[in-house]
């Protein structure tokens, strides 16, 4: 018999990395079309854990969890008014802030 790789091999690296690839463009996308607090911080929050996983996916002992990503790919400005204004953000994302 021959070596055959599993049908789904790769795939969990796929989903990742469009996943990844979505939630960073529309953070881009956010940027020159502002949105509220709300919408802004549940999709920080989706690409903080499609970073993870993305990240796990690539290097699983070198991957950051996501109290480390906190604070990357997003400006310092819209992060501190972010967290001036924690009680409109989305609930999960608000655990991590300080």
């Amino acid at each position: 018999m021959s070596w055959k790789p599993a049908r789904g091999s790769g795939i969990t690296f796929d989903n990742a990395s469009n996943r990844e690839r979505k939630y960073r463009s529309m953070l881009v996308d956010y940027m020159y079309h502002p949105v509220d607090f709300m919408q802004y911080s549940k999709t920080y929050y989706h690409w903080l854990v499609a970073e993870r996983d993305l990240q796990k996916q690539i290097s699983p002992s070198k991957a950051k969890n996501i109290e480390q990503l906190y604070g990357q790919m997003i400006q310092p400005s819209a992060l501190r008014s972010l967290e001036q204004h924690r009680h409109l953000c989305y609930k999960p994302l608000q655990r991590l802030m300080p």
